[in-house]
């Protein structure tokens, strides 16, 4: 198995009949590169298993099984599997064409994604467009309360105009709400105002 540093291969049938199962152990001598550990192996001839001093790593194997040259640690890999016979027919190859194996239902769900996003999209610019009238009506309101020369009529209808912006951006925001509420639940995407 390794070159360098052998290896092992165990390998189990069992089972009866048509049904039987294999069980494989592969063991691997992975060289260590350890400041030390070297030097170690060199001392002791490589005659002596210097890993079983490392606790809680892999159960190392014997020297003479890996006439190994080089400190190790064995990598132990196990795989069962079960068989049956082969009735001798090969198998056809697929015929289906992979575009027309696509799930209706994918497609129906990511139109759905898509259409939560744009009406987002949509709301948020309306929201923007709404909130920078109504800033502006306030400023307007504000120039025209502190205007000496303004009347009263002209204060209170500057007022209107912000109340009336204000209700627009009210509803708005209503609407951007909704639509992130949707998005949402569609995508399932937990979305966060900037």
């Amino acid at each position: 198995l390794n070159a360098l540093g052998g290896g092992s291969v165990k390998y189990e049938e069992s089972g009866s009949g048509d049904l039987k199962q294999v069980k494989v152990e592969l063991h691997y001598a992975y060289p260590i590169a350890l400041p030390g550990v070297a030097e170690l192996w060199t001392l002791t001839g490589g005659e002596k298993d210097i890993t079983k001093s490392f606790e809680g790593g892999p159960e190392p194997i014997a020297i003479s099984t890996l006439n190994s040259p080089y400190p190790y640690i064995d990598i132990v890999t196990k795989c069962a599997m079960g068989l049956e016979p082969w009735s001798g027919t090969p198998r056809e190859r697929n015929s289906v064409d992979a575009e027309e194996a696509q799930d209706p239902s994918l497609e129906e769900k990511q139109k759905e994604m898509e259409d939560a996003k744009e009406k987002l999209d949509e709301a948020s610019d309306k929201l923007a467009k709404e909130a920078k009238e109504k800033d502006e009506a306030w400023a307007d309101y504000q120039q025209v309360k502190n205007d000496s020369s303004s009347t009263q009529a002209e204060i209170d209808a500057a007022y209107d105009d912000y109340l009336e912006e204000l209700g627009d951006y009210n509803d708005a925001k209503d609407e951007y709400d909704a639509a992130k509420q949707e998005f949402e639940d569609t995508t399932g995407y937990d979305f966060k105002d900037d």
